[in-house]
Order: structure tokens, then sequence, then C-alpha cells
């Protein structure tokens, strides 16, 4: 959860230390069997353009509202993402709870693991633990959703989803979507997409295949 002021309320939240996530050194990873993530009923949001993450070296669909645009003055942007997209599920007392559709890069503590494009599969794993132990260090329990290759552009990748069931104070949700990619993108540091959406607003679980499947690499 996120407060409404400069500082999060609730550092336990989905959507605060993207850094964070990856800050432990790399250990062994139990991948999920393969297989493919399910497309979700329903129609995606409207997309309005591409945008191009020149950082992240991807571009992705900008989707039309509820989607949000993080700035300084609504306050839901997630520190270290180049790349941010933002949908307001819930609103408490100056907190929130929302979905989200991220890129960047890689940070430098898993970049060692990164061993070039066949390696992306691992470091997906990796990664996706990382981002689970620190967005959401509460209890909770995982159920794996997917794990499978990506192309993206003729581009290896690697996607790990899992739905994710927890009980918050004061947060109606009871769980989400949770989607995390690794995508070598021809750079010495890989892209990073990271996706999630509870389970209050599942008419926008269709957005979060749209994003995934519309991934290009930035011309």
């Amino acid at each position: 959860m996120k407060s409404g002021d400069d500082e999060p309320a609730d550092t336990s939240g989905n959507a605060d230390r993207r850094a964070a996530a990856e800050q432990s050194e790399a250990a062994p990873v139990d991948m999920p069997p393969d297989k493919r993530l399910a497309t979700f009923p329903g129609k995606p949001s409207r997309m309005l353009g591409r945008v191009n993450d020149v950082h992240s070296g991807l571009s992705y669909p900008r989707l039309a509202a509820p989607w949000q645009v993080p700035t300084k003055k609504n306050k839901l942007g997630t520190p270290g993402w180049s790349g941010q997209q933002i949908l307001l599920t819930e609103r408490h007392a100056g907190r929130y709870w929302y979905g989200q559709l991220l890129t960047g890069t890689l940070i430098p503590t898993l970049q060692s693991s990164y061993q070039g494009p066949d390696s992306v599969k691992t470091v997906a794993g990796l990664a996706a633990k990382g981002y689970e132990a620190q967005y959401y260090a509460f209890p909770h329990k995982t159920a794996p959703l997917a794990s499978q290759a990506l192309n993206v552009d003729g581009h290896k990748g690697w996607l790990v989803a899992s739905y994710l069931t927890y009980k918050r104070s004061g947060v109606r949700a009871t769980g989400e979507i949770v989607a995390m990619a690794v995508v070598d993108t021809g750079r010495k540091a890989p892209a990073v997409v990271f996706a999630s959406m509870p389970n209050t607003n599942r008419k926008q679980w269709r957005d979060v295949n749209q994003f995934l499947g519309q991934l290009k690499i930035a011309s």
C-alpha cells in the first residue's frame, strides 16, 4: 500500500520498492512447470498508442483511462522503473492499493546471473522471487500461473506469473495476479517487466495479457 504523501505509509505494500526486490545475492530458484499464461476473459482497455522506453529498450502499449501515468501531483510513481502505468483500485484515508504495468532494466545485483539470451529463464525466476519477497512482505500464499518463453521482435524473453492470495486490514482485495518477465534487448543489461492487478478489478486482468503480448523492442 502506498501513501498519498511522499513517503510510503506501509513499506510492505504492493508497489513501492523496486530496487530492494533484487537486493540479495542470487540463489538457486525452483521454477514452476512450463505453462503458458491463460488469456483472461473480457475486452482489454483501449490503446492510445505506444511508448518507447529508451532506458529499458522496450516499447509498450499506452492504455486509456482508468490507467494513469504517474506524476508528481498524483504521487503514484514507483521508484526505479523507467516506464510506468498505474490503475488505482482502492483508496483508504490517503493510502492506495493499485495495479501496475512497469518496465525497466535488471539492476546490477542480478546482472552477474545474466549470461546472455539463453539465461533469461533463470534470471526471470530469480527476479520474480525477489519481487515477491519485497513487494509482498506480508503473509500470503502463492500459486503458479505461468512460466513460458517470450519472443519479443525475435529477442528471447521469459515470463513468470503467479496468483497471490492474502488478507490485509482495510483492503478489499484478497489476491492478485503478479507477472514479471526478463527480455534480452541486445544490450548489456536485459529489460525487466512487472505487472500486477488485484482481484477487485478482474475486468482489467485482460490488460495484463495485452501489455505483455504487445511488448516490442524500442526503435
